[in-house]
């Protein structure tokens, strides 16, 4: 089995403790994790030998997310469940 490098960086770090889901397209990885409503893009580095945070990319600039509070909470939950990204 190959092993793949993912390197998130500090802007990535909450969505890599949590990675639910990724899929690999081309030379990026889409990468989504259990909590949050962002996904983040890695991109193949030039050498081959890992692949780094492009980009967070924000589900909420494409799709209208209902997002009420749960039971129990005053806030509103910014939470999109992405385990069934494929």
């Amino acid at each position: 089995m190959k092993e793949i490098k993912l390197e998130f960086g500090k802007e990535g770090e909450g969505i890599s403790k949590s990675l639910s889901a990724f899929v690999r397209l081309g030379d990026s990885i889409f990468a989504g994790g259990d909590e949050g409503i962002e996904l983040a893009r890695l991109k193949l580095s030039d050498d081959g030998t890992c692949f780094k945070l492009k980009e967070l990319l924000s589900l909420s600039n494409w799709f209208d997310l209902p997002i009420p509070p749960q039971k129990g909470q005053t806030k509103q939950v910014m939470e999109v469940d992405l385990e069934g990204m494929c």
